[in-house]
């Protein structure tokens, strides 16, 4: 963003600013204010990979982005940026990891309500010098769904071969 240039942030777009002041290292004198503002979408692009697929980048995906989300969550409980709907930062997430890490800078892992009161996997990390908290939540039935169906192909295994044996058996007794 340059102003001089006629260059100005685009306002359409969400966004948030931030402000420091700025000392002497040596004084501690007062010099001024830096602000840095930045459009929430973009950073939304770089959390979900697809910033880094836009500029050619082929192995950006972890995870399938459908069924994970990631929430970057400030101290009031608003998101800042997350994965899915880049310009949709005005929610808020009241849940689990986000009252452990604002109120007891304890940190989650495991399986818990999230803001919509569905069951996910997760892992928040609190990050206390901004009072952020950052949320990777997966969907617990999506994320179980190879074991639950390893498990019942196992169970319907198993009991054809308790039929088989008890077939065998009677086969055996009646000889």
């Amino acid at each position: 963003i340059n102003p001089a240039k006629g260059e100005y942030p685009d306002m359409a777009s969400a966004v948030r600013e931030g402000g420091a002041p700025l000392t002497d290292k040596n004084t501690g004198e007062f010099l001024g204010v830096i602000v840095n503002i930045f459009k929430t979408d973009k950073l939304g692009k770089i959390m979900s990979g697809a910033f880094q697929e836009e500029k050619g980048v082929k192995s950006t995906k972890v995870a399938d982005i459908e069924t994970m989300s990631i929430h970057l969550v400030n101290k009031e409980k608003q998101v800042l940026v997350h994965s899915h709907d880049y310009a949709s930062t005005l929610e808020t997430i009241d849940s689990l990891p986000v009252n452990e890490c604002i109120n007891n800078n304890k940190e989650i892992s495991g399986e818990y309500p999230n803001h919509h009161g569905v069951r996910v996997i997760g892992s928040s990390m609190c990050l206390t010098k901004f009072g952020w908290t950052l949320l990777i939540e997966a969907n617990s039935n999506i994320a179980f769904a190879s074991v639950i169906n390893t498990t019942y192909g196992l169970v319907i295994m198993l009991i054809l071969i308790l039929i088989f044996i008890i077939l065998d058996i009677f086969l055996i007794a009646e000889n």
